[in-house]
């Protein structure tokens, strides 16, 4: 019994330092004020609109590469189990971001970059080319609109 437990410590030790190994490796995402680009995207509906839109200008051309990850957000089998597993309870509160949601908030950060995120024209009309996904490309023509006429 005392075997069991040492090794099941062992393991959730390991796992563990390996969650915290993961998060400082991983590269994160710009922030201001000490407040992630997600953060300040997500807080553009629900506070002072023009904090949120200073923050994602001064993050700027930062922000681009995780606006085109955001972009591309799917939701996983996995994830959609776990979103129906917590709507159906109600003890915890857990607030899963869809995949709709993410892209929402990048097409959200390219319009307030606006003009500054013309360097990702590029990038996103071969998004658009290689995507069969009408959704997706609707995402990227919503996002090509938003940067304005450099697009």
């Amino acid at each position: 019994m005392r075997k069991r437990i040492t090794i099941a410590l062992g393991v959730i030790l390991a796992a563990l330092a390996g969650v915290i190994a993961w998060r400082i490796v991983v590269d994160r995402e710009p922030a201001y004020q000490g407040k992630s680009l997600s953060y300040w995207l997500a807080s553009v509906g629900r506070s002072d609109r023009r904090d949120a839109d200073k923050a994602v200008i001064q993050i700027g051309a930062n922000a681009i590469p995780v606006l085109l990850h955001m972009l591309q957000a799917r939701d996983s089998t996995l994830k959609k189990t776990l979103m129906a597993l917590a709507d159906r309870q109600d003890l915890i509160d857990v607030n899963f971001r869809t995949a709709e949601g993410e892209r929402s908030l990048a097409i959200q950060g390219f319009g307030i970059l606006g003009e500054k995120a013309a360097c990702a024209v590029p990038i996103l009309v071969e998004m658009y080319v290689r995507s069969c996904d009408p959704a997706a490309r609707e995402c990227v023509e919503g996002a090509l609109g938003s940067i304005g006429p450099a697009a």
